[in-house]
């Protein structure tokens, strides 16, 4: 399941001790405290596993190293993802509010959902009162708009305000805003390219 509210020291906490996998095996509990079960950036989804294949007395060392580990982080993955896809539109405006910053790190740090994690990702704009994607983006651009733009800052407030920010309402056209200390990276990741669209940088 995906607590609503996250917890306010979410990325402080150590990720020994977030315990965010329970894994069963063949209904009797076997660890809580294992930290390879999941992947790092999904510490949003809290899981309980009931696994045939893993033996009772399992170590660490077995986890670490086991094909079945594998498996696990992958159905724990998809399971996970399927549930934000599957959220109203209300549930991922707050969703985003609370763990936008874990799907930027699964991008970051190279997941194999990586395309995924970007069709899920939600931004604010300089016309749009809510959260939109980049899909949502590129469907309200103009035919003749051959690039998506964005800005990066320290307040969205300050850039939606900005002169610069204006002149391009002034012409139609929406700016993504960008107020995370790891945006710069996260762009850089994408290799600022979605689909066939190009971004450019507007300040």
């Amino acid at each position: 399941f995906i607590s609503k509210v996250a917890p306010a020291n979410l990325f402080e906490m150590n990720r020994d001790i977030l315990r965010n996998v329970v894994l069963f095996s063949k209904g009797v509990f076997v660890t809580s405290e294992s930290t390879v079960l999941s992947p790092g950036w999904m510490i949003f989804a809290s899981c309980i596993v009931d696994c045939y294949d893993v033996p009772l007395n399992v170590g660490r060392e077995f986890l670490q190293d086991a094909k079945v580990t594998e498996v696990i982080r992958k159905t724990i993955s998809k399971r996970a993802l399927k549930m934000v896809r599957e959220l109203n539109e209300e549930d991922m405006q707050s969703f985003h509010e609370s763990y936008s910053k874990c799907l930027k790190l699964g991008i970051l740090n190279g997941a194999n959902d990586k395309d995924e994690l970007l069709q899920l990702m939600r931004f604010a704009s300089s016309t749009e009162d809510k959260l939109i994607s980049f899909e949502d983006y590129c469907g309200k651009m103009a035919e003749t708009q051959e690039s998506i733009y964005f800005c990066c800052g320290t307040s969205i407030a300050a850039m939606r305000n900005s002169a610069m920010i204006n002149q391009f309402k002034e012409h139609g056209i929406d700016v993504i805003l960008l107020d995370d200390t790891i945006d710069d990276n996260l762009m850089n990741s994408i290799e600022y390219k979605f689909k066939d669209k190009q971004f450019k940088c507007v300040n």
